[in-house]
């Protein structure tokens, strides 16, 4: 090779992507679980660590609200993890709650996305981003 030149080099595909939201999202008991606002990615065929972070208040007393990374429509194992509110003085309490988990076998067109639902009340969710990192 000649000094100062290079080999070709393809574009490479990413290894990591984000998406972020500032903006509130609400979801109330009776809803289902849902798509998380602008909480979607489609990242291409392959392994991933995913994450997600977010922020949450909760409006009624003893409520739940749960969190899931879904893969194609599918509940990815042991990704689901609460939040909750018990008693009175915690009205108003902003909570913070990620996912870690890591999701094999993506195919190219599946889209990895957050679902959440409450059991009582409404959850509002607020600054929240969902990132993946692509692992062999």
């Amino acid at each position: 090779m000649l000094l100062g030149s290079f080999p070709s080099v393809k574009e490479a595909t990413p290894a990591t992507d984000s998406v972020s939201d500032q903006t509130l999202d609400t979801i109330a008991s009776g809803d289902g679980v849902i798509l998380v606002d602008s909480m979607t990615l489609t990242p291409g065929a392959g392994n991933y660590l995913v994450h997600f972070e977010t922020t949450v208040t909760l409006s009624a007393n003893n409520s739940e609200a749960e969190f899931s990374i879904f893969v194609n429509g599918v509940e990815v194992t042991d990704s689901r993890r609460q939040v909750g509110r018990s008693g009175g003085s915690t009205a108003g309490m902003v909570m913070a709650r990620s996912i870690h988990a890591r999701v094999p076998g993506v195919l190219a067109a599946q889209a990895i996305e957050i679902r959440a639902g409450v059991n009582a009340g409404i959850v509002s969710i607020f600054e929240r981003t969902l990132s993946w990192e692509r692992v062999a």
